[in-house]
């Protein structure tokens, strides 16, 4: 079933502001597209896909947000939420304090080790040394081996 492109009800004049003023790719093509349509260069969702290289489904769901709370709806981009960490905010900080310490961990299978006993968290070897060297920055306050003769 064909809909009707909604009426625009901002000037060209304030959509040629907004887009000059939006740094935002994705916001700045949504506004285009309304743009588009105000100017009367396009008269379709077909025709503005084209120009803007995106699908017709695209420019619907565009117009159908601005029909339904204008360019505040229009420019708002969803987030996806993504995948919850393994580890809570207090076995991270208390990590943090214990790496802190003067005597630290041995080594990165003692931290494994110890988040299993004491927050009887399943996590892999792989992401304990990726939380700990890449995310909290730390290092393992272990001395390493030496030769005798080494001064």
């Amino acid at each position: 079933m064909k809909q009707p492109v909604p009426r625009i009800t901002q000037p060209p004049e304030e959509l040629k502001r907004l887009l000059t003023a939006e740094t935002d790719v994705q916001k700045h093509q949504r506004l285009q597209a309304l743009y588009l349509l105000q100017t009367q260069q396009a008269r379709t969702r077909q025709q503005v896909a084209q120009l803007l290289g995106v699908h017709r489904n695209t420019v619907r769901r565009w117009l159908a947000a601005y029909a339904r709370g204008g360019i505040p709806q229009l420019l708002t981009i969803a987030k996806a939420p993504g995948k919850s960490p393994l580890l809570s905010e207090a076995a991270q900080q208390a990590l943090r304090e214990r790496l802190a310490q003067p005597q630290g961990f041995a080594s990165y299978k003692a931290i494994w080790q110890w988040l299993r006993q004491e927050y009887h968290v399943p996590i892999a070897y792989k992401t304990v040394h990726k939380l700990v060297r890449y995310r909290l920055h730390a290092k393992l306050k272990v001395p390493r081996k030496a030769h005798i003769k080494k001064p």
